[in-house]
């Protein structure tokens, strides 16, 4: 257990975002339990961050770069879902019993929507807070982390939403997920030697295309599809049939056919709903690929966010100057293989609180119980 006594120690904790390859959509319910979903992402070098340290009283503050002023509670039995930071209050609700009271940092590396498993890696940054304080033997493990995060965020707080993200901030790596239905989960790692990380490093690009529309609409469109057994049932079976040879192309570093699957994957996933994409995608996916862009696909749910772009490396900066010239930007990152971690540090300074930017514990409180 994290120790507490007078000279202060806080839980810092962090999960990183990724980028899906292929078989996005087969992880969300009911596809996984029907028929059984299969992804293979990779988590990369953008984090989600938090923050815990334990008070000496009973008031809870939770605050993040996000927002402008912390939320601030009496104790944790004024926490309401009022949708002011609810998946807090929901992890809280779940796994924290102390009597305590706590200050909750949280930073978020990702603009909302992006697309990136923002909202999945944050939530398991979060929940690892809390469980770093438990006993060991108390502790969840990486596939219980994952589980309980993706429940947080769909049964608790009611948000569609597939298992991929939870599941690849907890474990981190490129990985071949199978969702067989309900909790059971099986992680395969692909094995790629780290020249060819790097060498993927260097021919993947991701551009950042501006915010999108929550994905709940698109969700809902491929969940209709999958009961109706339409187009978006055939494209989903089409998805998850080209998961095995994505891997393939991955382990042997095969540039030119990851990209050709992306681009075959973009099309199939256009037919999930005639939300994901946009004209104005459209006409940045061609002028891309004019520019030496093999295929690329949207990373999330679709309608904006971020790109994933795959060129050779003699086509890379030309490829990044036509995005740039389009309004889209260039995100630096690199594959990483851990993920969510933790840690304790001794608190060495402690500034005074400044509760000019606190939100005042009555109005808070008046707000949360309406």
């Amino acid at each position: 257990m994290i120790q507490t006594d007078s000279k202060g120690f806080e839980i810092l904790t962090q999960a990183p975002a990724r980028i899906s390859f292929v078989g996005g959509g087969t992880d969300v319910s009911p596809y996984a339990e029907t028929y059984g979903g299969a992804v293979i992402n990779a988590t990369i070098s953008i984090y989600m961050l938090a923050r815990l340290r334990l008070r000496t009283d009973s008031k809870v503050i939770i605050s993040a770069n996000t927002r402008a002023e912390p939320l601030v509670y009496p104790d944790i039995t004024k926490l309401r879902y009022d949708g002011q930071l609810d998946f807090i209050k929901a992890i809280v609700r779940s796994v924290y019993d102390r009597p305590e009271g706590f200050d909750l940092f949280f930073h978020s590396s990702l603009p909302m929507h992006s697309g990136l498993g923002g909202s999945g890696a944050m939530c398991v940054a979060i929940l690892e807070a809390f469980n770093k304080l438990k006993e060991h033997h108390e502790r969840l493990n990486r596939y219980e982390l994952a589980e309980r995060a993706f429940q947080i965020e769909t049964v608790d707080l009611g948000n569609a939403s597939g298992r991929q993200d939870q599941y690849a901030a907890a474990f981190g790596g490129i990985n071949h997920f199978e969702f067989i239905g309900d909790s059971h989960v099986r992680v395969n790692l692909v094995d790629i030697p780290m020249a060819g990380c790097r060498t993927l490093d260097q021919t993947l690009l991701l551009l950042w295309l501006g915010e999108r529309d929550p994905s709940g609409r698109i969700i809902e469109d491929q969940i209709d599809g999958i009961r109706n057994g339409g187009d978006q049932l055939e494209a989903l079976h089409a998805t998850r049939s080209m998961v095995p040879e994505m891997g393939e192309a991955l382990r042997t570093v095969d540039v030119q056919r990851i990209g050709e699957l992306l681009d075959l994957l973009w099309q199939q996933k256009k037919r999930f709903s005639r939300h994901v994409s946009t004209p104005e995608i459209d006409r940045i996916y061609e002028r891309l690929k004019q520019a030496g862009m093999i295929g690329g696909k949207i990373t999330g749910a679709g309608g904006g966010g971020h790109m994933l772009a795959c060129c050779e490396i003699d086509s890379r900066d030309e490829v990044i100057a036509v995005a740039e010239s389009l309004g889209a930007r260039s995100v630096p990152f690199t594959f990483v293989h851990e993920g969510v971690l933790s840690w304790e540090s001794s608190v060495r300074t402690i500034a005074p609180p400044q509760t000019g930017t606190y939100v005042a514990d009555k109005a808070t409180v008046d707000s949360a119980d309406r």
